[in-house]
């Protein structure tokens, strides 16, 4: 979805385990081990971007489980 965009915005993703409410969506091995494998994403954006990427994130990955937030970052720049 990111890289589909026409405005290209760089990010970065990483694998992560998610430990938590949402053993309904484990598999059982997850289960077993007790924590659930996913993948995080970061990107650095202004406020109108990330309420238009959020309204897409509802839109196409409705009933996923997927879980988002957003925080204010007071400074970012490429050091070149």
């Amino acid at each position: 979805m990111l890289l589909a965009r026409k405005e290209k915005i760089g990010f970065t993703s990483f694998p992560v385990y998610g430990h938590g409410a949402s053993v309904q969506t484990m598999t059982e091995a997850e289960k077993v081990t007790g924590r659930k494998k996913q993948i995080l994403f970061q990107t650095c954006l202004t406020l109108q971007q990330s309420h238009s990427i959020v309204e897409e994130l509802i839109k196409d990955f409705k009933g996923s489980g997927m879980h988002y937030w957003t925080v204010p970052v007071i400074e970012g720049r490429h050091i070149c």
